[in-house]
């Protein structure tokens, strides 16, 4: 993989690219996507990175949900001094976790603002490459930086952006079916249920295919490659984002 294709991939899944425009909730969050079956392995090194470009300072954190690697991500941060709290008050950064329908290659990717943070310094390119050389994984890891956590609502409708710029809201009453012209191709949508998911995507790693529905507020699913992104509006948000 050369470095034209560093932040092409999705991990950039969710992960993703100056097209992803964030809510009002998100405009001052990042967030790291990592795909990978062995997460504790690469993410003191990435937050590492993070914490060098004052993209955060706070070094408290706590997991939102369940997560397979949960005591090994544990153990790692709290030895380069990173803070465990089980209190979400007091966690400015929150750990959750994605099974993805099917396995990709793994890798990662930094969002700030909306917007892919390019971190392709020679330590992190290495990185990339020795990372793409592992098995593939259907594990998300999304870490999320926030001044303060909120609670889960149900999510009333979806917004769909491209390049950046929001080009079709719909109800999560409504059924609906739809395809959009995008850089690699066509990307279709569905809601179906009070649920929206990617049907169709001409991306190569596809993993905006693979992820799972969304219908909570918050929850977004983005293909990098594609500069799209689908985001669920409500009352309120969750604390985190799929892809």
């Amino acid at each position: 993989m050369d470095r034209r294709n560093f932040f092409k991939s999705f991990l950039a899944a969710p992960l993703l690219t100056p097209f992803l425009l964030s809510s009002p909730r998100s405009s001052k969050e990042t967030q790291l996507y990592l795909i990978s079956d062995e997460p504790h392995k690469f993410s003191s090194l990435l937050l590492k990175e993070l914490q060098k470009r004052k993209l955060f300072m706070d070094t408290r954190f706590r997991f939102l949900s369940f997560h397979p690697h949960k005591e090994q991500i544990r153990r790692e941060l709290q030895r380069t001094g990173w803070i465990f709290t089980s209190h979400s008050s007091a966690a400015p950064v929150s750990i959750s976790y994605t099974h993805l329908k099917q396995k990709v290659p793994p890798s990662f990717t930094f969002i700030k603002e909306g917007q892919v943070q390019d971190m392709r310094t020679q330590k992190l390119f290495s990185l990339w490459k020795e990372m793409s050389n592992h098995a593939p994984s259907s594990s998300l890891t999304v870490f999320t930086f926030k001044k303060r956590p909120l609670p889960v609502s149900s999510g009333k409708y979806v917004l769909v952006y491209k390049e950046g710029t929001a080009v079709d809201r719909f109800s999560l009453h409504q059924n609906v079916r739809k395809s959009y012209s995008a850089r690699q191709g066509k990307l279709g949508i569905q809601i179906k249920n009070r649920e929206v998911q990617v049907l169709e995507a001409s991306c190569a790693r596809k993993i905006c295919l693979h992820s799972h529905p969304i219908n909570l507020a918050g929850e977004r699913i983005i293909c990098a490659p594609n500069h799209f992104l689908l985001e669920i509006r409500g009352d309120r948000f969750v604390d985190t984002s799929i892809g």
